[in-house]
């Protein structure tokens, strides 16, 4: 999966510009509802009231839009994080694999001759064990002959 920085980067941005502009809004109604209460064109607790109204609104609007931009690039870096970790351990295995079959090539000359002294030393001392029986039999009957 190819990834767009550039469209990534713009959407982010779109968002948090919709995000900034309806938080704005916001508060400049609530900046002219201070003023037309601070006029006297507007009741004083009809003015106050929506002017505060207005004023908290913006902010929530703002926060909300900020967290729900976060959370929603948080879960694709997420993704990608799990995406990576799957291709690194998929990479990471695969090169495992290769090092170690490189060594054991490498290493199976210096096996096949141990292997071979091996079984030649087993015959050397079959051959080792024979002669000595012989050699305890012959002095054996040595020793009954005198």
């Amino acid at each position: 999966m190819v990834i767009d920085e550039s469209m990534e980067k713009k959407q982010l941005i779109q968002s948090l510009q919709r995000t900034a502009l309806a938080s704005a809004g916001l508060q400049m109604g609530a900046l002219a509802s201070g003023l037309a209460t601070a006029a006297q064109l507007v009741d004083m607790m009809m003015g106050m009231g929506s002017c505060s109204l207005l004023a908290i609104s913006g902010g929530m609007i703002y926060s909300q839009g900020r967290s729900s931009t976060g959370r929603g690039h948080r879960s694709v870096w997420v993704e990608r994080e799990e995406r990576l970790d799957e291709a690194l351990q998929a990479i990471c295995s695969k090169e495992l694999s290769r090092v170690e079959r490189r060594i054991l090539d490498g290493v199976a000359p210096y096996t096949r001759f141990v292997e071979t002294e091996k079984g030649r030393l087993e015959r050397l001392m079959e051959t080792s064990e024979d002669i000595l029986a012989q050699a305890h039999a012959l002095r054996n009957r040595i020793k009954k002959l005198r």
